[in-house]
């Protein structure tokens, strides 16, 4: 049974197996702690005792011990007597020295001393033969003692932010070590002979002064994850490519000029991060790495990518902060499951441009011609017939925008798309012999779908589709799925309809949510015109529904002047037609309209 309090700990004394009174401010220790014969895990860490009492050695069925956080000095001797005690946490503290007593348990696991004041350790461990993880982190230490190669479970050792200048051999032969952390110590170099560490899966070395890692290195086949940041490094062993198995490969704040070929055969690699090197140069084998995840090369006076940079088809996150490089590489947009892209200009923007294309499965081509006008570095009328047929299809409204003002200029007369689209389906609530009789006489299909219902309809002269929950509401969605080339050729009636002015302001006079939300839905795809700024204005006071009247004041605040803004924020109560003439001047509005509005309204 678990405890969590005193309380608890003294009503079922007999029964608890495990108290944890973390982080409660104890400055003494509780006699209850002691009368509890079947304690395994005692947890006071993150409290105030100053020491460890001789009466520990009553918890003779003790397993764990974490008295990490506290300000401890030194541990009693009769701690020997704990036969069942395996792991024990003095993270924290305030010793100066290894207890020796720690040495003297056969049955200890697991030691944790770092966060303390160490300056030595014991030369022997060795009546702890069982020991696996050996944490001594941030202390002083200076120096390993030669003994400690008798330590052949050891399964952890972790030295991170010490003083080690060099290591014994004996580091490299321990044949069970699975994590060796050295990081941020006054390292040189590393023992040449490694041979021993047949099942090391992690190595972290970051923040000494290692001039270069020995070739022994490549032996290390278990080998998964390899941390030399911030270091001195100028080369990396050709060996380094037997690491078949490796994973994680962190080389960042180095003096790297280049990176050995070998590295191509690293098939397993998920991260490599290489930034604040030099590496100018995009290295040929990089696009050979099929599960390479994460990419980070920021810092490195890069000035472009190759235009066949690679297929990376698991690549999902790209670092190029810090370089020279000035736009997008061309070459990144049909990586298949890229998701980001950081340090360069407009990137965000250009990765929408890459997931709308692979949403809708644009071949490599027209992915390249469409970029060039996404990016405003060509005109929609230099693009091929392919890419306008593609770029209809992507759920970009900007460029979609971009490609229908091309068309519709090489048409026989200026034609607003919005129109269009109401000329050909009506309105609202039309049944479906309505529909498909409206299509048929336009030269149009259509079909239902269980989607999603889109947000908006457009022009299109190919597939009409109608989500079956969207029939009441009478909202449609037009595919753009052929070019309007083929839609100008079609009836003379569909030509004057496209041509009709009224169509759309009429529907936002009609007072009805169903007519509204399909203005709203049209005016969102193209655009608000000038001429329909006062229409939209008044179904904006009108309008009831709360969701509603919001999507139409967005509309305002992004289409109308500077001018128009000062009637949309300031105007809350119309008391006079001086009052709205002022507020419209140099605007889109009809003070006239909005004044006559408000005497018919306000009767």
């Amino acid at each position: 049974m678990k405890a969590y309090n005193l309380e608890t700990a003294r009503q079922h004394r007999d029964k608890i197996t495990e108290l944890y009174l973390h982080g409660l401010g104890i400055s003494e220790w509780p006699s209850i702690v002691f009368e509890l014969p079947q304690l395994q895990v005692l947890c006071l860490s993150e409290n105030r005792l100053p020491e460890a009492p001789e009466t520990l050695s009553r918890l003779t069925r003790l397993r764990a011990l974490d008295l990490s956080g506290n300000l401890i000095q030194t541990l009693p001797a009769s701690l020997h007597g704990l036969l069942s005690l395996e792991e024990v946490n003095l993270s924290g503290n305030r010793l100066s020295r290894f207890p020796p007593v720690l040495g003297k348990m056969p049955g200890l696991r697991k030691i944790d001393l770092s966060f303390n004041q160490l300056r030595s350790l014991p030369r022997h461990l060795g009546n702890a033969p069982g020991l696996v993880s050996l944490r001594l982190n941030r202390n002083r230490i200076k120096e390993l003692p030669a003994e400690w190669g008798s330590m052949d479970r050891l399964q952890e050792l972790q030295l991170d932010q010490n003083l080690l200048s060099s290591l014994p051999d004996w580091v490299g032969h321990l044949r069970n070590l699975r994590l060796l952390g050295l990081s941020q110590n006054k390292l040189r170099e590393l023992p040449s002979d490694l041979s021993g560490l047949k099942m090391l899966g992690q190595l972290h070395l970051e923040r000494n002064k290692l001039g270069c890692l020995p070739d022994a290195l490549g032996n290390l086949s278990d080998l998964a994850e390899i941390d030399v940041r911030r270091n001195e490094l100028e080369k990396l062993p050709d060996s380094i490519g037997r690491l078949r198995g490796l994973r994680r490969l962190l080389l960042d704040d180095n003096r790297l000029k280049e990176l050995p070929a070998s590295l191509e055969k690293l098939q397993s690699l998920r991260l490599l991060s290489c930034q604040g090197n030099q590496l100018g140069e995009w290295p040929s084998f990089l696009g050979k790495l099929p599960r390479l995840e994460i990419l980070e090369w920021g810092r490195n006076g890069l000035e472009r990518i190759p235009d066949e940079p690679g297929k990376w088809p698991a690549l999902e996150r790209l670092g190029l902060q810090g370089n020279s490089m000035v736009c997008f590489p061309i070459s990144l947009l049909g990586l298949p499951k890229l998701e980001k892209v950081t340090g360069l200009p407009n990137s965000a923007r250009a990765m929408r441009f890459v997931q709308a294309c692979r949403q809708s499965a644009v071949p490599a081509p027209q992915r390249r011609e469409l970029f060039g006008l996404w990016q405003g570095d060509v005109e929609a009328h230099n693009l091929s017939k392919e890419a306008l047929r593609e770029g209809l299809r992507l759920a970009l409204p900007s460029l979609r925008k971009s490609i229908l003002s091309v068309l519709i200029g090489q048409s026989r007369a200026q034609i607003d798309p919005l129109r269009s689209a109401i000329g050909i389906l009506g309105t609202t609530r039309l049944s479906r012999p309505d529909w498909k009789e409206k299509l048929e006489k336009a030269g149009l299909t259509y079909h239902e779908t269980g989607a999603k219902a889109p947000s908006h309809a457009v022009l299109g002269g190919g597939i009409l589709e109608i989500p079956a929950a969207w029939w009441k509401k009478g909202v449609a969605f037009m595919e753009e799925s052929v070019l309007f080339q083929e839609v100008r050729d079609r009836e003379q009636a569909y030509l004057q309809a496209m041509d009709d002015p009224g169509r759309l302001g009429r529907l936002l006079q009609s007072g009805q949510d169903a007519s509204l939300r399909l203005s709203v839905s049209l005016l969102k795809n193209g655009g608000v015109p000038p001429s329909l700024m006062t229409d939209l204005y008044l179904a904006w006071r009108s309008v009831s529904d709360r969701k509603l009247k919001k999507e139409l004041r967005d509309l305002l605040l992004l289409h109308t002047s500077s001018g128009g803004r000062r009637l949309l924020e300031k105007v809350r109560v119309i008391y006079s037609p001086e009052q709205i003439e002022e507020a419209c001047r140099d605007s889109e509005f009809d003070p006239a309209r909005i004044w006559a509005w408000w005497e018919s309204n306000s009767r």
